[in-house]
């Protein structure tokens, strides 16, 4: 019986029901239309694009902007053709975050969704 429920509560938590979670809380959102459209996956929640990297973070920012989430925060950075570009944001019920980056001689541009 105990392996039964056992079971239960994985294919449970496997599906996204959590055991004892307040119905307010927070989730982490990265799902397809967080993904920049011209990016490739290359690991999980890794992409790389060869767009600009300003190119993807305006995409990005407007995606967090047009969402509904009230609390962000954008951090653009650029020092010797290095570019580290962290973008968030969150309401009461879903939290965003990209890091977008390029080194100076690399040919493509990171994002990492989280």
């Amino acid at each position: 019986m105990n392996i039964i429920l056992s079971l239960i509560t994985m294919v449970l938590v496997a599906l996204g029901f959590q055991k004892n979670t307040p119905a307010a809380a927070t989730q982490t959102v990265v799902v397809n239309s967080w993904v920049y459209p011209n990016s490739i996956l290359v690991k999980d929640n890794i992409y790389q694009s060869s767009d600009d990297p300003a190119t993807i973070t305006n995409w990005y920012k407007n995606k967090i902007n047009t969402s509904g989430m009230n609390v962000t925060s954008f951090v653009v950075t650029s020092t010797n053709n290095n570019v580290l570009n962290k973008l968030a944001g969150g309401s009461s019920t879903e939290k965003f975050s990209v890091e977008i980056s390029k080194k100076q001689n690399d040919q493509k541009t990171t994002i990492r969704l989280s």
